[in-house]
């Protein structure tokens, strides 16, 4: 079993044997899992995949490697989540996998001048990256000190895509 949300259910699994189940999303469930019954499964794929995203997991994310003992994050958990003495998902998820990432990057502004007098313009050019999951829609504000020169609406920029954008600065209202 993999890539499914169980949210609010009394138990989201249930009587299951000899599973692998990995990249998953317990979410708010009664009893995130019920064991009663049942023979040990897998809850997770290793280092580095992971195993599952668990709502009521309180550990945290210091360290990473195999044995988590190396400092750094990594995105899993440092202690394992616990089900029952014969289930542990040893690589318990920090981030749920399946409420997408957003990752919108301003990559580079470039000035069409160095120095532009009061009462000139120039242009500023803004480069921006989608390096999510989905596409996003965005607003770009472009400021000179504390002034704002304009906004404009980025609408679904796709997943790895990049846009440029142009804005033109008028100093005729400057101080």
């Amino acid at each position: 079993m993999c890539g499914i949300s169980l949210s609010s259910n009394a138990n989201a699994v249930h009587y299951s044997t000899d599973n692998l189940i990995f990249h998953n999303s317990f979410v708010n469930n009664t009893n995130q899992v019920d064991t009663a019954g049942a023979g040990p499964n897998a809850w997770d794929f290793g280092y580095p995949s992971g195993g599952n995203y668990w709502s009521d997991y309180h550990g945290v994310d210091v360290m990473k490697g195999p044995g988590q003992d190396v400092p750094g994050s990594d995105g899993i958990g440092d202690t394992p989540y616990v089900i029952d003495e014969n289930d542990t998902d040893h690589y318990p998820l920090i981030l749920n996998p399946l409420v997408p990432a957003h990752d919108i990057a301003v990559n580079n502004v470039v000035l069409s001048k160095t120095v532009i007098g009061l009462g000139f313009g120039g242009n500023v050019t803004i480069y921006v990256d989608n390096d999510g999951q989905n596409a996003e829609s965005f607003n770009v504000t472009a400021y000179a000190n504390a002034t704002t020169i304009d906004t404009q609406q980025v609408n679904n920029l796709n997943a790895t895509g990049q846009m440029t954008l142009t804005f033109t600065l008028n100093t005729a209202g400057f101080a």
